[in-house]
């Protein structure tokens, strides 16, 4: 029986680029059109848009290796957590480089499907029903919008979200239901973060839970502060501990909450000697 990687099937290499700049383009690879289309719209304010897709039959191993050959010889275009693969080209410049790395090897696909919308882009049905619902306040790096989320994967919080950010994130504050882990609390954690994107987002679909320009993180701070729930707001220690800066840009998504983690006795650590002073 051939494993899910080893099977023969037809799998993409994307490029996106962020419309508010000319240069800069990241590369992806998929097989199950339009997902990736979808998940790239939540790493930019505004949204992303697609610059060119390649298709290929293949394993997952050859796409791997296509992406590598694809990328082969493109400057490097870097910001501080920024995502993956980004190159110091324009839209155009960077479809040409890619289609003559490939050669023939690729059929270039000029009518990319439409990207979904989705305001909140998580399902969450199945992530209320296990582990533990952490809510997460981000920003991009140079214009300071805020982005709020939700995860329930401490190990990889901030590369989980990040993966096609041409500008890269920052982590600025994490929340969760003291002393509970339960279906109710993480059904609660999703409502705080409706509630959020409600009240500081406009009804543009391409936000993704990206606030507006001008929210100041005080605002949503007091607004989960004062919204009659039990957050806990975490300590700089822990959102910027080690654990939680990304060593990898690998999408992730959510991962059931690991109660026995380090990190966790850290955080019931810091909330025992706090409620003894």
């Amino acid at each position: 029986m051939l494993h899910h990687s080893e099977v023969i099937k037809t799998r993409q290499i994307y490029a996106f680029y962020d419309p508010r700049y000319e240069i800069g383009v990241t590369l992806g690879v998929d097989s199950s059109n339009p997902k990736r289309f979808r998940d790239a719209q939540c790493s930019a304010p505004f949204g992303m848009s697609c610059a060119g897709v390649w298709n290929f039959e293949t394993d997952k191993a050859g796409i791997d290796a296509f992406k590598i050959k694809a990328r082969a010889g493109l400057p490097a275009l870097t910001n501080p957590r920024s995502g993956i693969e980004w190159v110091d080209l324009s839209k155009e410049d960077a479809v040409q480089r890619i289609s003559e790395n490939l050669s023939s090897d690729a059929k270039r696909d000029f009518n990319p499907k439409p990207t979904k919308n989705d305001l909140y882009f998580t399902n969450n049905s199945s992530l209320v029903e296990r582990g533990r619902s952490v809510l997460w306040i981000f920003k991009e790096n140079e214009t300071g919008i805020l982005k709020v989320t939700v995860l329930s994967d401490w190990q990889t919080p901030l590369e989980d979200k990040r993966g096609y950010s041409r500008l890269g994130f920052a982590q600025v504050a994490a929340y969760l239901i003291e002393d509970e882990t339960s279906q109710e609390a993480n059904n609660r954690t999703y409502e705080i973060h409706k509630r959020i994107v409600s009240e500081f987002s406009d009804d543009d679909p391409f936000k993704f839970s990206w606030l507006d320009k001008t929210t100041s993180f005080g605002s949503v701070d007091d607004f989960v502060q004062s919204g009659g729930e039990s957050f806990i707001r975490l300590p700089e220690s822990v959102i910027h501990s080690s654990q939680c800066k990304p060593s990898d840009v690998a999408i992730t998504y959510n991962k059931p909450f690991v109660a026995e983690s380090d990190i966790v006795k850290k955080m019931q650590s810091h909330f025992s000697s706090s409620k003894k002073k």
